[in-house]
Order: structure tokens, then sequence, then C-alpha cells
């Protein structure tokens, strides 16, 4: 396959995000469409993913990919309360994606609530980040990035009280 035909399909792959939240959630997860998941307490969470761009404004190359999956957690007032995020780098050689790098980050928009702790780790094709945040009582999210030769998708997303 010729390289912009890699380019293509990995920029297709990209696009092409599945959500495993939860199996009857099964969506795409871009920027334009986000994957919601409410919750019994009327509280929800908006998972969405982003590629990242180079300083010139030309996304990465065909192989090396940056990403970044977010989850914004909302109250049952809606208001945002927190968001958690997971960076993730990839190599992706035509046949099979590897990740490289992970880290996280993570922003609290509602001053009753505080972040206790978090971590990065990555193995295989996976980036993941974990952050627990606490109220009145600790709240853990959990955010995965996946990559592979066929697509780049969000697994083993987890959220607990």
């Amino acid at each position: 396959m010729k390289k912009s035909g890699r380019f293509l399909a990995l920029m297709l792959c990209v696009c092409a995000i599945v959500a495993a939240i939860n199996p009857m959630a099964l969506a795409a997860e871009t920027q334009e469409n986000p994957c919601i998941t409410y919750y019994e307490d009327g509280s929800y969470s908006v998972t969405t993913i982003t590629l990242d761009e180079q300083e010139d404004g030309i996304s990465v190359a065909a192989t090396e990919t940056r990403a970044t999956k977010q989850r914004d957690f909302y109250d049952s007032s809606r208001n945002l309360v927190w968001t958690l995020y997971v960076h993730g780098t990839f190599i992706y050689d035509g046949r099979t994606a590897t990740a490289t790098d992970s880290d996280y980050s993570y922003q609290i928009y509602d001053s009753e609530w505080s972040f206790v702790s978090g971590n990065a780790s990555y193995s295989g094709a996976t980036a993941r980040a974990t952050g627990k945040f606490s109220r009145s009582a600790t709240t853990s999210a959990s955010v995965s990035l996946t990559c592979s030769a066929n697509v780049l998708s969000p697994f083993s997303n987890a959220f607990a009280a």
C-alpha cells in the first residue's frame, strides 16, 4: 500500500472510534459525536477523543499517532464537576500498533470536589489513566485509549462510585 494510502487508512481508523463503556452504547466517539453515559443518581459523563496535531497544524505522521481521551463528569444539576484525561502515543507500522507513552491530567471545576490520586500506564496498544476524585465519597474514573491496526478505540472504560 502506498504511503498516502496508509496515512488515509490510519486517519479513517481514528475516525472509526467505538465506545466500549457499555455494550448498549456502541457509538462513534469524536469531538463531534461524544459518548454520553448516564448514572442512576442523575449524574452523567461525556467521553471524547481528539487526535493531537503538530505545531504546524498538520496531523502527526502515519507512523506515530498521539491522541487524548477525556471524561467530563457532570453532576445531576448538569454542572461540569471534573475532567480526567489520558494522553497516549502510539506507533503504527502498517500492521500493528503499539503504545509507547501515556500520561494523565485532570481539571476540577467545582470547588467542593478534590483530586485524590491518579496514575497512567501503557501496555500493548493501550494507554490508561485512572483518577480518584472526592467530595463526600471518593469517586474513581478510568480512561483507556487503544490503537490497533484497524481502529483507535477506547476499551476498558470504567466509572465507579
